[in-house]
């Protein structure tokens, strides 16, 4: 392919000596492409991928990994309906938040077992170890039906 100056850009990149392995660049370009499509780029070293974003105002309860809120977190989007918390993060949470809302958080999958109802003004947990939920809550739903 000539360019406007009468040198295909092939040749000029032999003259250089700019030659490279083009299989070995399309490899890393496609390696770049799908780390940045997936957005990999923040989850290495152990670290999550982003975590979710909720809608203003979508009720969801949060819960901590220890005491205190602190530690890793995970926010779960709750409705009328039980809600089951993913496999990676059930019997897991040690502090709870329900952000003013009412909430049954339960010990076993599909909110049955042992529950407890959180009102509003008692919605934040720092121990769940008190109410006798540390590190069981497996599934949650709201107290309104």
């Amino acid at each position: 392919m000539n360019s406007k100056y009468g040198v295909s850009c092939r040749d000029w990149l032999i003259e250089k000596k700019m030659c490279v392995n083009m299989s070995s660049v399309t490899t890393i370009f496609v390696l770049i492409l799908s780390v940045t499509a997936l957005n990999l780029s923040p989850c290495f070293a152990g670290r999550f991928l982003r975590p979710y974003k909720l809608m203003k105002n979508q009720p969801h309860v949060t819960l901590y990994e220890n005491e205190n809120f602190r530690g890793n977190i995970h926010n779960q989007v709750i409705g009328k309906e039980c809600v089951n918390i993913p496999d990676k993060y059930s019997n897991w949470a040690s502090s709870f938040e329900s952000h003013r809302r009412c909430v049954q958080i339960c010990e076993l999958q599909n909110c049955v077992g042992k529950c407890a109802k959180l009102e509003p003004n008692t919605g934040m947990v720092p121990r769940l170890q008190k109410i006798g939920f540390n590190d069981l809550i497996s599934s949650v739903k709201s107290c309104y039906s």
